[in-house]
């Protein structure tokens, strides 16, 4: 079993993007997605209205289970959208129901403004009995594929290097 497991929810297929990259440069990777029962709606102003509203009040969607334990793996990295300046609710969801502690941890977070460290450390926060050990974020991947295969090739080098 390879020791790093990655955990990625994706809405509009950003994180998506850099979760395949990763699995292309760390052959060993066990990639999984997060999978909310509900999401809000993909398209109009009910997707920002709807998505912002759950991520700032905490909602609890319901989370098809995950499949990896965590637990079972040395380094865990965790990617994702960010939504209203924080992760979410399908992350928080994993956080409520398969913690993991004691690992080292990699966060990616990819966001419009390019801007994600205040999700980053948010999330860091909810998962601070691991230690943090590298981020990234990234504006639209899907938008500057060069320039975030570039960004996205170097954390995973420092990911697998990080002993």
């Amino acid at each position: 079993m390879s020791k790093t497991l990655m955990l990625y929810y994706t809405f509009t297929g950003n994180t998506e993007f850099v979760s395949e990259r990763m699995k292309e440069l760390i052959p060993d990777l066990t990639v999984e997605r997060l999978i909310a029962e509900n999401e809000p709606p993909k398209k109009g102003f009910a997707r920002f209205l709807l998505g912002g509203a759950e991520a700032l009040f905490r909602s609890d969607p319901a989370l098809f289970p995950v499949f990896h334990d965590p637990n079972k793996f040395e380094k865990v990295i965790l990617a994702f959208p960010v939504w209203a300046g924080t992760y979410p609710p399908a992350v928080a969801a994993l956080f409520k129901k398969a913690p993991f502690r004691g690992k080292k941890l990699y966060i990616i977070a990819c966001s419009s403004s390019g801007r994600a460290e205040k999700a980053i450390d948010s999330a860091a926060e909810a998962l601070s009995e691991n230690e943090l050990r590298g981020s990234l974020s990234l504006r639209d991947p899907l938008s500057d594929r060069v320039g975030s295969i570039v960004r996205i090739a170097s954390f995973a080098r420092f990911t697998e290097e990080d002993e």
